[in-house]
């Protein structure tokens, strides 16, 4: 089972997912009452991406904020992007998955996102915890991409 089928089966109790081909491209989800509708052109990753960010609006979102013409709109937006990220990235995966990557590009396939998704959840976590941050005797730097060193020696 992958990761958007997992997600899927966690929810299918409590929401109604259906996957259309025929939504915008620029649209990868949308939620609509207790339906969330997925993109069913994108990749599989990027609908994974898309249903826990709909899953978020689900649980935080009031109103119709699709047109994200008030800051009231855009911020419930950048909440549910900020769930999002910390759900399908959190640190101690995104710590393990470094240490089997080489570079960025396998990073983002090792988490199993896109290399986009993975450079929003960095400038995130940059935004949330600063430049850099010791987690478990590991210092991880979030200036350029991200780097993290052992600091127990």
């Amino acid at each position: 089972m992958n990761r958007l089928d997992a997600i899927a089966a966690s929810v299918e109790e409590k929401y109604s997912i259906e996957y259309k081909r025929d939504m915008p491209d620029k649209l990868d989800g949308l939620c609509v009452g207790r339906m969330i509708l997925i993109n069913a052109n994108k990749p599989a990753q990027i609908q994974a991406q898309a249903l826990v960010e709909e899953l978020a609006h689900q649980e935080t979102t009031i109103g119709n904020i699709v047109g994200q013409g008030s800051i009231a709109e855009k911020k419930q937006e950048y909440k549910a992007r900020r769930i999002a990220y910390e759900s399908v990235v959190p640190l101690n995966s995104l710590i393990e998955s470094y240490w089997r990557s080489t570079n960025e590009y396998e990073l983002a396939d090792n988490l199993d996102v896109t290399k986009e998704f993975l450079e929003e959840t960095l400038n995130y976590y940059r935004v949330k915890y600063g430049t850099v941050m010791e987690v478990d005797n590991q210092l991880i730097n979030f200036a350029n991409g991200i780097q993290i060193v052992d600091a127990s020696n």
